[in-house]
């Protein structure tokens, strides 16, 4: 299943729809949050599919929001580490935080 959105994503990202949110430098289209938000809401009222997939995140326009904060608040060496990464699905961020049975006291 990773290998087919893996697919779709390379095929969004062609035809022009993927980085429509990111800067015109790294190939988007300075897409807003607002138009973001109206995209996603189209997509996913038309149901599950390869073009949006709610429960993974999966959309044919990426939002990737590590890439949106790296190029806004990054210095110069997080940006030449982790921009072509992150644009390319090589890499992204994640969070959490230890269980609270775990955690020293």
């Amino acid at each position: 299943m990773e290998n087919l959105l893996a697919e779709a994503r390379r095929r969004a990202d062609a035809a022009g729809h993927y980085r429509y949110p990111y800067p015109k430098a790294y190939g988007g289209r300075d897409g807003t949050n607002l138009d973001m938000a109206i995209i996603r809401e189209h997509l996913a009222a038309q149901g599950l599919g390869l073009h949006n997939d709610l429960q993974n995140e999966h959309s044919i326009v990426g939002n990737n929001v590590g890439l949106l904060l790296v190029l806004h608040y990054g210095s110069e060496a997080q940006k030449a580490a982790w921009i072509d990464a992150l644009l390319e699905g090589r890499s992204g961020f994640a969070f959490g935080s230890p269980s609270r049975s775990t955690a020293p006291m």
